[in-house]
């Protein structure tokens, strides 16, 4: 979470490219229930998002993205 309340769903992610919204406009809970965090979810299980320049080059070793 940025300082601004963005909720971004990586560590690395420091350009807020990768953004779910914010909790200036709702509740946590419901950003992290949401259907978009859910759908992220579900696309990256597995096979990773290798179409974002972000996650493509990934370095956290428990990524699906991290040497490809």
């Amino acid at each position: 979470m940025s300082w601004d309340g963005k909720l971004t769903l990586c560590p690395w992610d420091r350009r807020l490219e990768n953004t779910i919204g914010a909790v200036t406009h709702g509740r946590l809970s419901e950003l992290w229930r949401g259907e978009e965090r859910l759908a992220i979810a579900r696309s990256c299980q597995g096979r990773g998002v290798p179409e974002r320049d972000l996650c493509r080059d990934c370095p956290s070793p428990w990524s699906p993205n991290h040497g490809s």
